[in-house]
């Protein structure tokens, strides 16, 4: 399990899958792990973790991945196809883009406290961010920002301008025998820009089942809400 850029695996707490153990992966200067000691790249975090599961996972693994962490779990899927059982994305897309250098450097620059409404409006909607009290999730998001390494949060986002699917996706096509599932585990249902989403689906080693909605905040109904959206081949997103 992939987390959003700046949380941890508790954004995952309240999660289960019966049958299944789950394993929350940090990713390098969140969930009080060191920073990456070199430029942060999304291939540098892809090969770290696909080393990790190597050692540890005994056959190919079934990836759930929101925001950063569906990106990483895409460029797992192309870069190491064989430790990949199927994936499940939420609120990502299949390329970054220029907003994403612009929101490290404004980072590095603000600090965390200086980046931390704009960073909630992008995951909350207003009716949840004017709750009283505050929702848990909207707690614990807020509270993990704040103790976050700015230069962490800054990491995060370049891995995120880093990350471009449909570039080295190449003429691999859809092997429909590993699907990308939509989160509500609906058998292969495609909404929101089909045409956009199966064109990117030729572009990549497996398939793709997502549901959209209509941006990347949500009422807070856990530690942070999920909701799954629709790829499309530019990368654009609405909200993120």
């Amino acid at each position: 399990m992939l987390s959003p850029v700046g949380l941890d695996a508790a954004s995952w707490r309240g999660i289960t899958i019966e049958g299944v153990e789950p394993m929350s992966y940090e990713f390098p200067g969140f969930g009080g792990r060191e920073r990456s000691p070199a430029n942060a790249t999304i291939d540098r975090w892809v090969d770290e973790l696909a080393a990790m599961l190597e050692n540890t996972a005994g056959d190919p693994v079934h990836v759930v991945g929101c925001s950063l962490g569906g990106m990483v779990a895409q460029n797992l899927a192309v870069r190491h196809p064989d430790l990949v059982a199927s994936m499940v994305l939420a609120c990502t897309g299949a390329a970054g883009s220029a907003a994403a250098s612009e929101r490290a450097d404004r980072t590095e620059q603000l600090g965390m406290a200086g980046v931390l409404d704009e960073t909630l409006e992008r995951w909350f909607t207003w009716t949840t961010l004017l709750a009283n009290p505050l929702p848990p999730g909207v707690l614990y998001a807020r509270d993990t920002l704040l103790a976050l390494d700015p230069g962490a949060f800054a990491d995060g986002w370049r891995v995120i301008a880093t990350h471009d699917v449909v570039a080295r996706g190449g003429d691999a096509r859809c092997d429909p025998g590993r699907p990308i599932s939509e989160a509500s585990g609906g058998a292969h249902r495609l909404s929101g820009e089909p045409r956009r989403i199966l064109d990117c689906a030729q572009r990549a080693p497996l398939g793709v089942d997502l549901s959209s909605e209509p941006d990347h905040s949500a009422d807070s109904r856990g530690p942070i809400d999920r909701q799954p959206v629709g790829v499309d081949r530019t990368g654009r997103v609405p909200g993120h």
